[in-house]
């Protein structure tokens, strides 16, 4: 079962790119997403995300300015929101794009809700695009699904000298599409 609130026609019949990575992203990571964010909304495509601090509000966000569609891929119910502090955002994409979770009214996360919403990103996009994301994290389960799944993988490169790119660079020496 999916709950959604918004629009669920987002769901259907167009073509969509998630974007993931760290929680605590450096200033180049926000960048990047921004730009490429925007891009992809300004084409058409429906950019998916977990709501998550970091990346995944960067990425919400940057299809929102650019009038775009976003859906979000929540691990909790409607009536919570976590951080907290996405709240506002969390209505945005609603009025806007499309929230989704798997979890019915009142129930709030936990820690395996993630692993699990990071499924559902993989299932809804046709592409996952991953910017900064250490070798072992959160963002690198979501590239295993959409592995899973046959989807394409894109990685924005980073600094050599960050931990915070380690996911992302190994992902390009494995062949991912660089972005």
């Amino acid at each position: 079962v999916l709950y959604v609130k918004g629009d669920k026609s987002l769901l259907n019949g167009r073509l969509t790119m998630g974007i993931v990575g760290t929680r605590t992203p450096s200033s180049y990571g926000v960048e990047a997403v921004r730009l490429v964010g925007r891009q992809l909304a300004a084409a058409g495509v429906v950019v998916v995300s977990g709501l998550a601090a970091g990346l995944d509000a960067e990425a919400h966000k940057a299809a929102l300015a650019a009038e775009g569609y976003t859906v979000a891929c929540i691990a909790f119910g409607h009536d919570h929101c976590y951080p907290a502090a996405n709240r506002r955002l969390m209505e945005m994409v609603e009025r806007y794009g499309a929230v989704i979770s798997e979890y019915p009214l009142g129930v709030r996360s936990e820690r395996p809700f993630f692993l699990q919403r990071n499924r559902l990103i993989a299932a809804l996009s046709h592409g996952l695009l991953v910017a900064e994301a250490r070798q072992h994290s959160g963002t690198m389960s979501t590239v295993n699904f959409a592995a899973e799944y046959g989807r394409e993988d894109f990685a924005i490169p980073g600094s050599l000298l960050s931990p915070l790119s380690g996911g992302t660079n190994g992902l390009i020496r494995e062949g991912a599409n660089l972005a």
